[in-house]
């Protein structure tokens, strides 16, 4: 049995096969609802952090890193997300995408596939909203 909690969307206590993995607890749980972060699920075993799981370096790089196979009674713990993003414009993904505190706007434009054909590099406005 696993437990996964946090900003899940069904979170509890799953059983699991013995060849299960973050992922699989997490698709049990229905996913992370609006607040979880997909970049730092943590995983605990025997009250000791085992693994944190960004689930980007799946999603862009095909990186299983973190995904880890699940133990008796780990728990597997979904927090809030700290900084969303959106990008818009001339790139191939425009979206939301939640920042580390150490990513820049160059990260940003790798996550969103970089510009598009016709866009004018040479100007790009940058818009900070501040909680103050």
């Amino acid at each position: 049995m696993v437990n996964v909690m946090g900003e899940v969307k069904i979170p509890g206590t799953y059983t699991l096969s013995a060849f299960a993995t973050v992922f699989h607890a997490l698709y049990m749980a229905g996913g992370t609802n609006d607040l979880g972060t997909l970049r730092n699920i943590k995983v605990y075993r025997h009250n000791k952090l085992v693994t944190v799981v960004d689930i980007y370096d799946y999603i862009l790089n095909g990186k299983l890193t973190g995904n880890v196979r699940l133990a008796d009674n780990d728990v597997i713990v979904v927090g809030p997300y700290d900084c969303l993003v959106t990008i818009a414009g001339k790139v191939k993904r425009p979206m939301i995408y939640e920042m580390k505190k150490n990513e820049s706007v160059n990260s940003l434009l790798k996550y969103s596939g970089g510009f598009t054909g016709d866009a004018y590099k040479k100007s790009v406005r940058l818009n900070r909203k501040t909680g103050r």
